[in-house]
Order: structure tokens, then sequence, then C-alpha cells
């Protein structure tokens, strides 16, 4: 049984993920990764690590990701909760992660597809 502070805490997103999954009904992980473009074995890893990761945060049990989803909309994940998510990605990807004293000048990281455009610039960085 859930307890009542995580009842009451995931309120919000379940109404917001309520409301989009209409929308998604059939949402698969294919459809997820097709979004992202996934084009290698190393983001068909990140694909993965992304789509386990926040199917772990839904709420609402007709709800999947959607490579656009806000990450703080509808899953609360903050900035270092993101900031976490998208290293999980670039390892799982297989790209190191950067210094943390050159790090990537980069658009805040709102969604699926952010991360993914940052992996492919990590990726383009690496290979430098």
């Amino acid at each position: 049984m859930m307890k009542l502070s995580t009842l009451v805490l995931s309120f919000p997103f379940s109404v917001r993920q309520r409301k989009s999954a209409r929308s998604r009904r059939g949402a698969s992980f294919k459809m997820f990764s097709d979004e992202l473009g996934v084009g290698n074995i190393g983001e068909e890893h990140a694909a993965t690590f992304l789509w386990n990761e926040l199917e772990g945060l839904v709420v609402y049990p007709d709800f999947h990701p959607s490579s656009h989803d806000n990450l703080l909309y509808f899953y609360g994940l903050g900035a270092d909760d993101v900031d976490e998510l998208a290293a999980g990605a670039l390892t799982a990807a297989g790209i190191p992660l950067p210094p943390e004293d050159d790090p990537l000048d980069f658009a805040p990281l709102e969604t699926p597809a952010d991360i993914f455009r940052l992996i492919r610039a990590a990726r383009e960085l690496s290979k430098r």
C-alpha cells in the first residue's frame, strides 16, 4: 500500500500523467526510441536507460514516456535529478562524462530529447 505522504506528493504528477495518457494510447519503447532518432547501439542503450528510469517514475498506469515530456512537469525531476539522469544516459551510451571543469556548453535539459542532443554533442566532443 502506498504511503500517504507518497500519495500526496505524487498527486500533481498523476493528474498530469492521466490527462496526457489519453493521447498516448499504444505508446511503446519503440515509439520512444523512434522519436529520439536512435541511430546506433550506444544510443539504443541510452534510450533504454531513459525509458526504464522514466517508467519507474510513472504514477498513472496508462502513461508512458515521450521524448518531448517536460521532466519537471511530468516526473518532478529538478535540475540535479536531470543531471543524474543525463549522466546515466551518457554512461549507458558508452560516452565518457566531460570533466567537471570543462562542462559542455549546452542549453538546459528539460526533455529526453534534450538529453539525446547532449549525448550526440558529447559523442562529437569525445572524438576530438
